[in-house]
């Protein structure tokens, strides 16, 4: 990306850009450390950006450091787009089902068993961790065993909860 600072031409290279579901966008500049972030001048640099191009860009122009960035919650982010990415709508819908006569408490191995969809009901139990109805603990890496919150446990298969 070219800008100028202080008058003088620049090139600055924005590690990646978030669309969020709600149309905005933001810029980020990713960092090891926030010394990092200090002593590179980054946030003076997104400001420059900032001014000269604004939305052009990004509605917001932000700085991460691997200090403030968890890798496992990386690594699950990855995992639940690409679930979601899937968009099967069927294997959603029987999970959900599913869910409701599991616990409050399961796993994806479990999901997979309730569903009747193997492998395939894994991939739309993940997909559904972005909706809140499971919840993994947080900073353990997903895998078939982990312990999951369900929260569909005592709804009825239209989604509302049994007394």
């Amino acid at each position: 990306m070219r800008y100028h600072l202080d008058g003088d031409p620049r090139v600055h290279f924005i590690d990646f850009i978030v669309e969020w579901a709600d149309g905005r966008r933001e810029a980020f500049a990713v960092k090891h450390s926030e010394a990092a972030v200090a002593a590179d001048g980054v946030e003076a640099v997104l400001r420059a950006i900032c001014a000269e191009h604004g939305a052009e860009i990004a509605d917001d122009f932000r700085t991460v450091t691997y200090e403030t960035l968890d890798p496992v919650a990386v690594l699950n982010g990855r995992l639940i787009l690409r679930c979601g990415r899937d968009r099967d709508h069927a294997a959603l819908k029987a999970v959900q089902a599913a869910l409701t006569r599991l616990g409050p408490g399961t796993t994806f191995r479990e999901v997979a068993l309730a569903s009747g969809l193997g492998q395939r009901g894994v991939r739309a139990a993940v997909a559904l961790l972005q909706s809140g109805i499971l919840a993994s603990p947080p900073g353990e890496r997903l895998h078939l065993d982990l312990p999951l919150t369900n929260r569909a446990a005592n709804a009825n298969e239209n989604g509302n909860h049994r007394p």
